[in-house]
C-alpha cells in the first residue's frame, strides 16, 4: 500500500474547485440526456397515436393494413429506444448529482503506521484494517525489503476527509512480497481530521 512516499509523499494540493466544476458539467450533460429521452418518448407516442388514427379508416384495405402494421412496429421500436435513453440519462443524472452533493460529506479513512512509517503519511484506506485477515499483505505495507523501509503496523489512526481532498485512489501496490490490492487513497494528511488513534495487538 505504501512506498517510500509513506514518510513524505511528493504530491500535494487539493482538487476542489475544478472537481466541483467538472461534476457540475457532467450533471448538466446527464440532465440534457434525460430531457432528450423524455421528449423523444413523448414525440414517439404522439406519432404512434396519430398513425393509429390515420389508418383506422382504411383497415379494410389489406395493403394499408400492412403499411400500418409496419409503421406501428417501427414506432414501437422508437418508443423502446427513447425510453432506454430517458432512463439511462435520468440514472446518470442522479449519479452525477449524488457525486456533486457528496463532495461536501466526509468519509472515513484509516492509516496503519509505526517505525519508519509515520502517522502523517499520504497513504490511507477507506477499509478498516481490522476487517481484513492479513492487512499487511493486502495493503502492501513496507516490510524492510528492497526499499529499506519498515512499517511495523503497531498503530492505527482513523480520521475523516472530504472526497474532493482525495488526490487519487487506486488499489494498493505490491511491495516486499506483500500482494497489495486493498483500496488506497492518496491524501495530504493536513486534510484529514483525526478521530481516533489506537495500538494494534498483534501488529498488522
Amino acid at each position: 500500500m505504501e512506498t517510500q512516499g509513506c514518510c513524505g509523499f511528493p504530491m500535494g494540493g487539493l482538487i476542489d474547485k475544478r472537481t466541483t466544476q467538472y461534476l457540475s458539467q457532467k450533471v448538466m450533460a446527464f440532465e440534457k440526456a434525460a430531457v432528450k429521452g423524455v421528449i423523444g418518448f413523448v414525440g414517439a407516442v404522439t406519432q404512434w397515436i396519430d398513425g393509429q388514427n390515420s389508418h383506422r379508416a382504411f383497415d379494410k384495405d389489406p395493403q394499408v393494413r400492412a403499411e400500418a402494421k409496419a409503421e406501428n412496429t417501427r414506432l414501437s421500436k422508437e418508443i423502446v429506444t427513447d425510453l432506454a435513453v430517458g432512463y439511462a440519462g435520468g440514472k446518470l443524472l442522479g449519479m452525477g448529482a449524488k457525486a456533486l452533493s457528496g463532495s461536501a460529506a466526509e468519509v472515513s479513512v484509516f492509516r496503519v503506521y509505526g517505525q519508519d512509517a509515520k502517522a502523517d503519511g499520504f497513504s490511507w484506506s477507506p477499509v478498516n484494517p481490522n476487517s481484513v485477515g492479513n492487512y499487511r499483505d493486502a495493503a502492501g505495507l513496507p516490510s524492510g525489503g528492497a526499499n529499506g523501509s519498515m512499517n511495523s503496523g503497531q498503530f492505527v489512526i482513523e480520521g475523516t476527509v472530504k472526497p474532493n481532498a482525495i488526490i487519487t485512489n487506486r488499489a494498493a501496490l505490491p511491495l516486499d512480497g506483500n500482494k497489495g490490492g486493498v483500496p488506497e487513497y492518496i491524501i495530504n494528511p493536513k486534510n484529514v481530521t483525526p478521530k481516533r488513534v489506537s495500538g494494534a495487538n498483534p501488529n498488522f
